[in-house]
């Protein structure tokens, strides 16, 4: 596999795997937090092309909180509103640390 594709692939998964979990939240969550972790491995195995100026590190942030985004879409719909609260508290806390990295 050339190194474009290898970047097409990876991007394609980080971006539409998330999507999973809007219809099953558990297996999709599982399932992004797994594409997550192999990202990084697929890259150095085949290796990865970014655009000039774009590092790995923000391209992982930016796909960490895309997927984080959908965990938040479905923590919005439980009735528990201490755990809704907390889990909100926390990806708002993720979010801001993600704003500081990439700013």
């Amino acid at each position: 596999m050339n190194p474009e594709t290898t970047t097409i692939l990876v991007i394609l998964l980080r971006a539409l795997v998330p999507f999973l979990i809007l219809r099953w939240p558990l297996i999709g969550a599982i399932l992004a937090i797994v594409v997550d972790a192999t990202d990084l491995m697929i890259f150095e195995a085949f290796g990865a092309v970014f655009p000039e100026g774009i590092q790995y590190h923000h391209f992982d942030k930016i796909f960490d909180i895309w997927y984080l985004f959908f965990e938040f879409i479905v923590v919005m719909t439980w009735k528990d509103k201490i755990a809704r609260n907390i889990a909100a508290s926390l990806f708002t806390w993720r979010f801001a640390g993600f704003l500081t990295f990439i700013l």
